[in-house]
């Protein structure tokens, strides 16, 4: 790789660190060239101060690319290597994006990518509107969906005696209503009695 290839490179990933940094009070990790397969950095996002468990999966391109007649920035690629990335993308563990950083003026642009209804088989589609800045951090993290939530939720333990409605001779149905009146009528205790 070319110094100027390099430095505009780096020039992108500074650009997705400062806004991460300072405009989403998130953190950034850069991963290092031979470990940057499909993804340049991973973006943890902060809510309150702590971790909330969500990671974007971030692939940076800083490049000068024309805006088509749709609206949409191409970022040129090759059909093997695109292949290829939408492949590590959709087996990541939360969000996957491209950030499509513009050398001159440091305009950023992102894309989900995971599942890709953003590419065909030798372009990524980034759309003009999607602007990486402070605003963007609600949809991003709405692209990582709810598995962080589900693995910090309090964990309910069930006993076979909780479900007898369920093995009775009477329809499951007419049962569970039954069910769901008797507890009604009485309190429910969490973590003991």
């Amino acid at each position: 790789m070319s110094l100027s290839k390099q430095r505009r490179g780096q020039i992108g990933v500074n650009t997705v660190e400062k806004v991460v940094l300072s405009e989403w009070d998130g953190r950034w990790q850069a991963l290092e060239a031979q470990n940057d397969d499909a993804i340049d950095g991973l973006i943890f996002l902060e809510d309150g101060g702590e971790l909330s468990g969500q990671i974007i999966f971030t692939q940076v391109k800083c490049m000068e690319v024309q805006k088509g007649k749709d609206g949409q920035y191409r970022i040129p690629i090759s059909q093997k290597k695109l292949s290829r990335n939408l492949r590590a993308w959709r087996k990541v563990v939360g969000a996957a994006i491209v950030v499509l950083v513009d050398p001159d003026s440091l305009t950023a642009r992102w894309v989900g990518v995971k599942p890709s209804h953003s590419s065909t088989p030798a372009q990524i589609l980034v759309p003009e509107g999607q602007i990486f800045s402070g605003s963007a951090k609600q949809s991003i993290s709405a692209l990582c969906g709810k598995l962080h939530q589900d693995l910090q939720a309090q964990k309910i333990h069930t006993f076979a005696e909780d479900f007898i409605h369920l093995r009775s001779a009477e329809h499951v149905q007419p049962a569970s209503r039954k069910r769901y009146i008797s507890l009604e009528q009485s309190p429910i205790f969490l973590g003991g009695k």
